[in-house]
């Protein structure tokens, strides 16, 4: 299939209106194009790992980007040869099954050389974050510290560093780690799955424009406790009123390209943080890996985050747009209710201010027996 090419007054996410072929609109022609992996001449090719958990929600998300085959390739990985020629990879959330199966395999060394030698972008969902982070704790030893500190009042100190070797050589069920991303995570931080919640994710950084008005939906999710370094940029928050805290979502790295976050943006109909993950990170890092572009290739680089900037775009019009209506309907309902005050402030006034119509009936029938003369004759 050939490559869509845009003019260059297409560029501007603004303007641009893309409209994908017909051959690759079909459900048919993109799945035979995630079957076909090794056939494909996909100028971006990405993989989800596919051992267990939300995959195929990945799947769709990508999907529902609208990118022609020849742009964009998606395709499952189940072993280590999967992951060559891949620009970029998501590990999504899984049970610790799924990572034990990893580390019994030689995939678990395929996935370290592909975040920490070839510093591809990976970005991790969920159990996927766990994996990626350099340092994994229990949420019992998180509850453990906490009173610590209340005995001590150090607010500063991390987890006690015996006591954090000790949950990481127990290994959580995970088995051995990926690491990577400078940050400190706590597995299963809310408890069991009836505490799975969604929740408002409040943007920073890069973010902040791009992913307003998203919903993070956390099942026996993660928490991010801090950061380990300058080259974690946090990207995002969850509040949590009702336990008085805030905890880090989502952290992108620089020096190796990583996204993480706690939560599952697959199980939403929202794809723009799937969009970030490709404009953000996997661009990038392809057009900084030494990979010379000829004219065609770099056109088809400016298409591609013009299309990834206009989807965002897009969103962030809708969620505006929603918002809009729901202020104007709540504007409405506060008029409303205002006026129904205010009448009900009149009418008391009214009858306050008359006499009451039944006194003044009764004075008008004494008036009038008073003066009554009756005829002749009665």
């Amino acid at each position: 299939m050939p490559r869509v090419s845009p003019s260059s007054s297409s560029l501007s996410p603004k303007t641009l209106h893309f409209h994908a072929p017909p051959s690759c609109c079909s459900s048919s022609s993109f799945s035979s194009s995630l079957v076909n992996r090794k056939s494909s001449s996909s100028f971006l090719h990405v993989g989800i790992l596919a051992l267990q958990g939300a995959f195929l929600d990945h799947l769709k998300a990508f999907k529902r980007l609208d990118l022609p085959s020849s742009y964009l390739q998606v395709s499952l990985v189940k072993t280590a040869s999967d992951l060559r020629g891949l620009d970029g990879l998501v590990i999504p959330g899984g049970e610790s099954t799924a990572m034990r199966i990893i580390a019994g395999t030689e995939l678990l060394g395929a996935l370290k050389d592909f975040v920490h030698r070839q510093k591809k972008p990976v970005w991790g969902t969920c159990a996927g974050c766990i994996l990626l982070s350099d340092r994994v704790c229990l949420r019992d030893a998180v509850e453990k510290e906490k009173k610590r500190r209340e005995l001590l009042s150090d607010s500063s100190s991390s987890l006690d560093t015996k006591e954090r070797e000790k949950e990481e050589e127990e290994g959580d069920g995970y088995g051995e780690f990926i690491r990577g991303a400078p940050v400190q995570t706590c597995r299963n931080y809310f408890g069991r799955q009836v505490d799975s919640f969604e929740a408002p994710l409040r943007c920073e950084g890069r973010l902040r424009e791009m992913c307003e008005g998203m919903t993070a939906v956390c099942i026996r999710a993660p928490a991010i406790l801090q950061t380990l370094s300058d080259d974690a940029e946090v990207l995002g928050y969850i509040d949590l009123p009702e336990r008085h805290e805030r905890l880090i979502a989502a952290v992108g790295c620089v020096e190796k390209p990583l996204l993480l976050t706690t939560f599952h943006p697959e199980l939403t109909d929202d794809s723009r943080l799937h969009a970030v993950f490709l404009l953000h990170f996997v661009l990038p890092h392809r057009s900084s890996s030494g990979i010379r572009e000829d004219e065609e290739e770099e056109e088809e680089t400016n298409f591609l985050k013009s299309r990834l900037s206009s989807l965002i775009l897009d969103k962030i019009s809708e969620f505006t747009k929603k918002k809009e209506k729901e202020m104007m309907a709540t504007n409405r309902s506060s008029m409303k209710e205002a006026t129904k005050e205010q009448e009900e402030e009149e009418r008391e006034k009214t009858s306050s201010s008359s006499p009451p119509l039944v006194s003044h009936s009764r004075h008008v029938a004494c008036h009038n027996y008073r003066h009554f003369k009756p005829r002749a004759g009665q």
